[in-house]
């Protein structure tokens, strides 16, 4: 009635196109879920379902179902599912939870189709706190957001160890030699065509939950590791990790799990202020432009503090970007004398790059006209 498989690590439980005829749970192992040969877009681990929602309406499935390590699946036909339903409960609630947030993410994906600028329910609030040492995010809203199915051709897979609790994972990393720079803003965000950097600048551990920019990942001491082993805790159930980013509300999720942890993780403040620019920018991609403003706030605070206490050295040319972006803070929020001290500054800096000191002396002219 019900089968216990036995896989090899490397061997296919699947392929994608296969119609469905029954429910593969994961109960020792793990396994990929992956498209065009390489690249995956989800592992699911102990107690995990393979592509449920597909199972359950009887669809083809949509990705290659590949063990990573010696694994054993339940297999349950759909035949005897109301048997599998009555002999277990809890593992039937659970599937069905996951069941639920697999339709929840297309109704979200419909929704945002429909509503092309609606992207969150404006009666879920947010609320930025400022503590002594820290700030925090409470959100209750959720951002419905797609992102683009073309972002997948622009990333490969690497495996990496956690610093905190040992664990092996795998992230997806942008492979940049192949984006095509479409602009760059006032702020200096880059926007690339098909794929933002935003939606994969974080890596967060799937069994600690330990988050930090990639480039910062394993810039911890033994103290800090320390701590976080002990504070930080283990989450045996969390049976799915999604690499490939499908929605942007799975971008802020890893933004609010590193600020948690964020003073914790790091004392830089040029760190603290790039993790607060992505927020305030996606906040804007999703046109949360109140939320926004608040998160700029509490960008400025971090890049002053990175003005002028931070004993990191800066080439000229990231000098002058700094000065103007607490530049244009500081004018948006009110305070000109300080807006037209940064923008002293920067045009004082030496630098052979003559687009940066126009655009110092252009936002010099703004700010005197303003």
């Amino acid at each position: 009635m019900f089968e216990t498989m036995h896989f090899k690590e490397s061997e296919m439980i699947y392929s994608k196109g296969l119609l469905a005829e029954g429910i593969f749970m994961v109960k020792t192992g793990s396994v990929s879920l992956s498209k065009d040969g390489s690249l995956i877009y989800k592992q699911v681990r102990d107690g995990g379902y393979l592509e449920l929602e597909k199972i359950i309406n009887q669809l083809p499935f949509e990705f290659d179902a590949i063990c990573n390590t010696k694994t054993e699946i339940l297999y349950v036909p759909l035949r005897y599912l109301d048997v599998y339903v009555k002999e277990h409960p809890l593992q039937t609630i659970e599937m069905l939870s996951l069941l639920t947030e697999e339709l929840e993410a297309i109704n979200d994906k419909l929704l945002s189709q429909n509503q092309k600028d609606q992207f969150y329910n404006a009666k879920k609030g947010v609320q930025i706190l400022k503590n002594e040492d820290h700030v925090e995010i409470k959100s209750e809203r959720s951002y419905r957001k797609v992102l683009p199915a073309e972002h997948h051709k622009y990333l490969f897979d690497k495996d990496i160890v956690c610093p905190v609790c040992g664990i092996n994972f795998k992230v997806n990393q942008i492979r940049f030699s192949q984006l095509e720079l479409d602009h760059e803003t006032r702020d200096f965000r880059h926007i690339y065509k098909d794929i933002d950097e935003l939606w994969y600048q974080l890596w967060r551990c799937p069994y600690c939950h330990y988050t930090n920019f990639g480039s910062e990942f394993f810039k911890i001491n033994n103290l800090v590791r320390n701590e976080l082993k002990i504070s930080l805790p283990r989450y045996k159930m969390n049976h799915e990790l999604v690499l490939v980013k499908s929605n942007i509300q799975q971008v802020f999720a890893d933004i609010y799990q590193m600020n948690v942890i964020l003073e914790r993780v790091t004392k830089s403040s040029f760190v603290k202020a790039r993790l607060w620019q992505s927020y305030a920018w996606l906040l804007e991609d999703v046109n949360d432009y109140e939320t926004a403003k608040h998160a700029r706030e509490i960008l400025l605070n971090y890049l002053e503090d990175a003005w002028y206490n931070s004993t990191s050295s800066l080439d000229p040319d990231d000098e002058i970007k700094l000065a103007l972006k607490l530049a244009m803070l500081s004018y948006e929020f009110g305070n000109i004398k300080n807006a037209r001290d940064y923008i002293l500054q920067g045009v004082r800096v030496k630098t052979s790059n003559k687009s940066l000191k126009q655009r110092a002396q252009d936002l010099m002219y703004e700010i005197k006209k303003g």
